[in-house]
């Protein structure tokens, strides 16, 4: 078997000889990955091992195998960092989980669902998401127990949103209660929390839109989210009633 430009000569046959891409040529920005070639451009071995990273498969996967791909990603894709490929490949996890949890209920629809409204919805999603991480969305159970009401009854925050004092937002089967609402120091609820309330039932607004406004950063409060300003209520009301009043 002899070499001759750039070809192997084997009896009648010849095999291509392809040269590997030099790694100068492939960038990487911060946590976003330049120049990652698709799971269809890979070739002999690499291919069929990076069937694992492949998303029906991920979705479902714990998260050794996870690891593992990420490392096979790694090993195939010079000058790829741990962390771009953890991310690339949660990407595709989170797209993959979105459509199954997405598709079937789109198809139950009768009327089809616009582009917009589904950006819509999954960005409401999202803040919702973001609002738990930062305050974390309490159940009544862990609200009875924050309180101090005897036995963790879950009557006792359902009494307490009932009776005005306690926001609740009920999601899916059941309420949940923002963490904002209580002093961390000593648990009870913040003074603030029953004016707005009683603000947002003079005013018809509805309690999903105080919650989104509280935890969400405003001009009013200079880029800050009301719901760190708790404290300062007077001012806090006045934003309040500004916003849910505000004509558009």
């Amino acid at each position: 078997m002899k070499a001759r430009n750039g070809k192997f000569q084997k009896g009648a046959k010849t095999t291509h000889v392809e040269k590997p891409a030099s790694p100068s040529k492939r960038k990487t920005h911060g946590s976003r990955i330049g120049a990652v070639p698709p799971v269809e451009n890979l070739r002999g071995p690499s291919k069929r091992q990076l069937k694992v990273a492949a998303p029906t498969q991920l979705s479902a996967a714990p998260r050794s195998t996870i690891d593992a791909a990420a490392s096979q990603l790694l090993s195939l894709i010079p000058g790829l960092t741990s962390q771009q490929a953890q991310h690339f490949l949660q990407g595709l996890v989170n797209t993959r989980l979105s459509v199954q949890a997405l598709g079937p209920a789109l198809t139950k629809l009768e009327t089809a669902a616009t582009p917009s409204t589904a950006r819509a919805l999954q960005a409401t999603e999202n803040v919702w998401r973001e609002l738990d991480e930062r305050y974390r969305l309490l159940s009544s159970t862990e609200v009875a127990t924050l309180l101090g009401a005897k036995g963790a009854n879950r009557a006792y925050a359902a009494n307490l949103r009932a009776k005005g004092h306690l926001l609740g937002i009920q999601r899916r089967n059941s309420y949940v209660y923002p963490g904002f609402q209580f002093n961390a120091r000593n648990p009870r609820i913040k003074p603030a929390i029953p004016l707005l309330l009683a603000l947002a039932a003079e005013v018809t607004w509805d309690l999903e839109d105080l919650t989104i406004w509280l935890s969400t950063p405003s001009g009013y409060f200079g880029g800050d989210r009301p719901a760190d300003h708790l404290d300062e209520t007077e001012t806090l009301l006045s934003r309040a009633r500004d916003e849910a009043t505000v004509q558009w």
